[in-house]
């Protein structure tokens, strides 16, 4: 660095030090607004927004605060972890919901207790952001505390927790509750819920999705019909019911997962508790393709040598 831009950088950082100190708010936040806008994020910056959020003590600078807290999240500065997290106890709800959101922004995992902390807060945005910030997180300690409230009997709290379960796809525990809140009582909980199944294919939300696209509200419908899709394939649902194809699908993917179709048939009753293997879906297979009788044979041959393959690969 040359010793003119070091001059010019000395003196930028005070003259943010001059306005960041001064006593009227508006010049405040006009400077973290231009340090923002200009994205000047060295650390001796970073320094001086977080010596802002420790020497603003006046409840009516919450908007001081606020502006701080946020471009602090847009710089993702990890340096400011323990800053921004003790801001979710802020009186004001408006500064709690920015840490929440800051601390989403960084995505640092030291941060995850302090937002499972904010889980339990009485506003909904608190909640709702400090869980978008865990669900961004991915660390499966958040898990139990998110499904909790996903399944607590105040809908307000189930609202602001259950789009965020879709980040954690892979625990079976998250599969059950968002199938659960497919057939919840109030149908805007059940709208998220939905919504995840546009992202998370489950051969056991197929049959719930499918009761949801009956239901009287078009909004509903539309979201479940698009699940659907998601999860049979196109050409599933047509005007708003199953099509012939989306029906055989159905049959097939519930069987594949030994799951009773509406005529009680599956693999699970089918093979009896046996290993699944590639021959048991030739007919399902067949039938869906529709299929001669000579080339259904030689679907079954082939699908009983992948079987022996397979045997043959794992010993």
């Amino acid at each position: 660095m040359s010793e003119e831009t070091e001059q010019k950088e000395t003196k930028g950082l005070k003259k943010y030090e001059r306005m960041l100190k001064n006593k009227k708010k508006e010049v405040r936040i006009a400077a973290i607004k231009e340090i923002k806008e200009l994205g000047i994020n060295e650390r001796k910056t970073i320094r001086l927004l977080e010596s802002v959020l420790e020497q603003t003590v006046d409840p009516d600078e919450w908007t001081v605060k606020n502006e701080a807290i946020i471009t602090l999240g847009i710089f993702a500065s990890k340096h400011s972890i323990h800053h921004l997290a003790a801001h979710l106890n802020d009186p004001n709800s408006i500064v709690r919901e920015a840490a929440a959101y800051a601390l989403g922004q960084i995505k640092d995992k030291k941060s995850v207790m302090d937002l499972i902390g904010g889980l339990e807060d009485d506003s909904f945005s608190v909640r709702e952001k400090s869980a978008n910030a865990l669900a961004k997180l991915g660390d499966i300690r958040a898990i139990d505390a998110l499904l909790k409230k996903a399944r607590s009997p105040d809908v307000q709290i189930r609202l602001s927790t259950i789009p965020s379960l879709y980040s954690f796809e892979n625990d079976q525990r998250v599969i059950n509750v968002l199938i659960e809140t497919l057939h919840d009582k109030e149908t805007r909980v059940r709208f998220p819920a939905i919504i995840a199944f546009n992202k998370i294919k489950s051969a056991r939300a197929i049959d719930p999705l499918i009761e949801n696209l009956q239901s009287d509200d078009p909004l509903l419908q539309k979201v479940s019909a698009d699940a659907l899709v998601f999860n049979l394939g196109w050409g599933s649902v047509a005007d708003g019911v199953l099509t012939k194809f989306g029906e055989r699908r159905r049959q097939v993917l519930l069987a594949s997962e030994g799951l009773q179709t509406s005529d009680g048939s599956g693999t699970g009753g089918a093979s009896g508790g046996k290993e699944k293997t590639f021959v048991m879906i030739a007919e399902e297979l067949a039938n869906f393709l529709n299929l001669d009788p000579q080339r259904q044979e030689k679907l079954k041959t082939y699908l009983a040598d992948l079987d022996n393959f397979f045997k043959i690969a794992k010993k």
